[in-house]
């Protein structure tokens, strides 16, 4: 009996004691990630209970995630990884979500620089959420920085959580000459061609800004903050290079502005042309938008063509693409 009692006791003291008391989900850790729950995350803790925002319920880091049950969930926790592990996922898992609170990532290179900006906004009605951010690292740009990385958890403008990892990699490269001090990369144009087309638009324009993080010298600023700036009509227009001249010799230029609220010496966009067979034969035209010239020139025109087996995956297709679409832009920038 006695002892009976001591478990009850026990057992009622860790409940109370060591747990949100509003949902019970949250102890020290979180549950097998190593996630440890930090003064960031209990200080949003407190503001989500005052302000009605999602409680944060579950973070880690993974190298992937599987659907079981139709709920997509994180397997293979760890906080580190290689240049040779396909990706690094943060997943995160929120509970009482109302309304449409928007998530934010912001992930930063060991060397402090931003990354990577992944962006969503709630759209159901379960009032869960199980989101993840995916930093592809094989054969892309993160392989090449080794180091700690550091990723920063928002949901509505409120930071939530900082979830840091390391990446191991022996990096052989030397920094390339580059002609601007700071460049932003913009989504490529969309012209709505087919739908493996507009796949490119933003991942060939975040490896390429990437990539200049990597290689160069140059501040970088990213595709998605570039794009939240400008109208999505702009990007969608036909004769968009010509529409883009035009616009750089009038007196109140859009893409003029758009350099100067960000302090960018250039703008990197382009174009993606391919025969409508996916994997197969592409083209990438990368363009460069001057300010100091009001010009916008082509640079490079990379083609790369793939007779695509089952053993081919579509990553690697699209991996050896944007390889060389960097390598033959740098060349001739």
């Amino acid at each position: 009996m006695k002892a009976t009692l001591f478990v009850i006791v026990t057992t009622l003291f860790f409940i109370t004691g060591c747990v949100r008391t509003n949902t019970g989900t949250v102890a020290a850790k979180f549950p097998t990630t190593g996630s440890e729950v930090t003064g960031i995350w209990k200080d949003y803790d407190i503001i989500s209970q005052e302000e009605d925002k999602p409680e944060l319920n579950f973070v880690s880091t993974s190298q992937g995630v599987k659907k079981e049950n139709k709920i997509t969930k994180p397997v293979d926790f760890t906080d580190f990884f290689t240049h040779k592990d396909d990706n690094v996922y943060i997943f995160t898992k929120w509970l009482n979500v109302e309304k449409k609170p928007k998530y934010e990532a912001k992930i930063y290179e060991p060397g402090g620089k931003l990354f990577q900006i992944h962006k969503a906004k709630y759209k159901y009605s379960s009032g869960k959420w199980n989101l993840w951010t995916r930093l592809k690292v094989r054969g892309f740009p993160a392989s090449e920085l080794p180091g700690l990385w550091t990723a920063e958890i928002y949901m509505d403008s409120v930071i939530a959580y900082v979830k840091q990892f390391e990446i191991q990699s022996s990096p052989r490269f030397s920094k390339a000459a580059f002609p601007y001090g700071t460049v932003g990369v913009l989504t490529f144009h969309d012209s709505g061609v087919s739908i493996s087309n507009r796949k490119h638009y933003w991942s060939a324009a975040r490896y390429l800004a990437q990539k200049l993080i990597v290689r160069t010298n140059a501040k970088v600023i990213l595709p998605k903050i570039l794009y939240d700036d400008i109208s999505r009509p702009v990007l969608e227009k036909d004769n968009y290079f010509k529409w883009i001249e035009d616009d750089l010799a009038s007196s109140r230029s859009s893409v003029m502005k758009l350099m100067e609220r960000h302090n960018l010496d250039a703008i990197v966009t382009g174009t993606v042309v391919d025969n409508g067979e996916y994997g197969h034969a592409k083209r990438i035209v990368t363009y460069v938008i001057d300010r100091r010239s009001k010009t916008v020139r082509k640079v490079a025109a990379s083609y790369y063509t793939s007779n695509r087996s089952f053993d081919t995956s579509a990553r690697d297709i699209r991996m050896h693409l944007y390889q060389r679409m960097f390598d033959d832009f740098i060349k001739k920038i």
